[in-house]
C-alpha cells in the first residue's frame, strides 16, 4: 500500500498495484482440513455420460479455490468413491480431506500442492463442519495421539490412587496394538 504525504498532516492511501502482492511462506502453509463437498449442485443439469468426470473436475476446482494452490492431486480412493456407482450416479455429497503440502519436485514452479483424499465411513452429513488439522499431521494421527494421552493420564491417576500399576500397563498395551 502506498502512502502519499501532502503538505498538511493528512495522508492519502492508494490501492495496491499488480506488482505488490503478499508472499506466502511455504513452511507456515502446510495444513490439513476436512470439508464436505456438495456434488449434486455442481453436476446438476450435466448430461449423464459427463457427470463423474465433471464431479472430479469440480473437486479439483474446490480444492484450488479453498487451499489457494494450482497443483492438486486426487487420491485413488476419492476417485473410486466418485465413480463407485458409475458415470451417471454420482454421490450427492462427499467428505474430503485436503492436505496442503510442500512440493518435493525440484523443477516445480509451485512450492505447494494440495492432496485430496476421501474420508470413509461418513454416512450422515448433517451437522458436519470443517475440521482444521494441525500443521503437517493428518487428522487420524492427532486423534490417536489425543486418545493415547487420555489413557496415559488415566493410568497415572489410577497408579496414584493405589491401583496396581500392572493393570494400567495392560490397558496401555491394549491401546498400542
Amino acid at each position: 500500500m502506498l502512502t502519499l504525504l501532502s503538505g498538511s498532516d493528512r495522508s492519502i492511501e492508494m490501492a495496491r498495484t499488480k506488482g505488490e502482492k503478499k508472499q506466502r511462506s511455504a513452511l507456515s502453509d502446510v495444513v490439513t482440513r476436512e470439508y464436505t463437498i456438495h456434488l449434486h449442485k455442481r453436476v446438476h443439469s450435466v448430461q449423464f455420460k459427463k457427470r463423474a468426470p465433471k464431479a472430479v473436475k469440480e473437486v479439483v476446482k474446490f480444492a484450488q479455490s479453498t487451499m489457494g494452490t494450482k497443483l492438486v492431486q486426487i487420491d485413488p480412493t476419492l476417485n473410486a468413491a466418485i465413480w463407485q456407482k458409475g458415470v451417471k450416479d454420482v454421490p450427492r455429497r462427499i467428505r474430503v480431506r485436503l492436505s496442503r503440502k510442500r512440493n518435493d519436485d525440484e523443477d516445480a514452479k509451485e512450492k505447494l500442492l494440495t492432496v485430496v483424499s476421501h474420508v470413509s465411513g461418513v454416512t450422515d452429513f448433517k451437522g458436519l463442519q470443517t475440521q482444521l488439522g494441525r500443521r503437517g499431521r493428518c487428522m487420524s494421527c492427532c486423534n490417536l495421539l489425543y486418545s493415547f494421552l487420555h489413557v496415559l493420564s488415566a493410568c497415572m491417576l489410577y497408579s496414584c490412587h493405589g491401583v496396581r500399576f500392572e493393570r494400567c500397563r495392560k490397558a496401555c498395551r491394549g491401546l498400542q496394538s
